[in-house]
C-alpha cells in the first residue's frame, strides 16, 4: 500500500482565482497555487489553502480576505521567491487588503452601509491598528522557512 502524504493546519480553501495587486515590483513566481507578476500582480489560485487570520484577531469576512493575500505572500518569501526582508512589503499588504475590502463592503452591501459611523470608523481603525503591531512584534517569524507546514506520512 502506497504511504498518503499530507499537511495539517489549513481552515480554508479558495474555489476560485483571486487577483490582487500589491505595491510588490520587480520579482516574479509561479508556484501551484500563487503567481506574481513583475508588475504586482497577485495571483492566488484555486486550491490554494490557508489558516485564515492568525493572532489577536477574529475570522471575519474581511480579515478571512486579507489572510488569503498575506498568506501567499509569506508563502512565496518561505519558498525564496522574494527576499526575507518583505515580510514588512507583505504586512502592509495585509493593511491595504483589509482597507480595500472593508470600503468595498461599506458601498456594495447592506450590512457595510450600517457601519459608516464615525464610531465604527474608530473601531475599525483600533482593530487594524492592534493587527499591525502584533505583527511588528514577530518580525515575519511565519515567513520564515523553518514556518513551513509539517509533511506528514501515513
Amino acid at each position: 500500500m502506497n504511504p498518503l502524504s499530507y499537511s495539517g493546519g489549513y481552515k480554508y480553501q479558495i474555489r476560485k482565482n483571486h487577483h490582487f495587486q500589491t505595491n510588490i515590483r520587480g520579482f516574479e513566481a509561479n508556484t501551484q497555487f500563487i503567481k506574481l507578476s513583475k508588475e504586482g500582480l497577485l495571483s492566488v489560485l484555486n486550491g490554494y489553502a490557508c489558516d485564515g487570520p492568525s493572532g489577536p484577531t477574529i475570522d471575519t469576512p474581511i480579515f478571512l480576505y486579507a489572510a488569503f493575500i498575506h498568506d501567499a505572500l509569506y508563502q512565496l518569501i518561505r519558498m525564496d521567491h522574494l527576499p526575507f526582508s518583505f515580510w514588512r512589503n507583505a504586512d502592509y499588504e495585509l493593511k491595504r487588503a483589509v482597507a480595500l475590502k472593508l470600503n468595498d463592503m461599506r458601498d456594495h452591501t447592506s450590512w457595510g452601509r450600517k457601519i459608516k459611523s464615525q464610531s465604527h470608523e474608530v473601531l475599525w481603525q483600533a482593530r487594524l491598528l492592534w493587527i499591525m503591531k502584533g505583527l511588528a512584534i514577530v518580525k515575519g517569524a511565519a515567513a520564515k522557512p523553518s514556518s513551513r507546514k509539517k509533511i506528514n506520512i501515513i
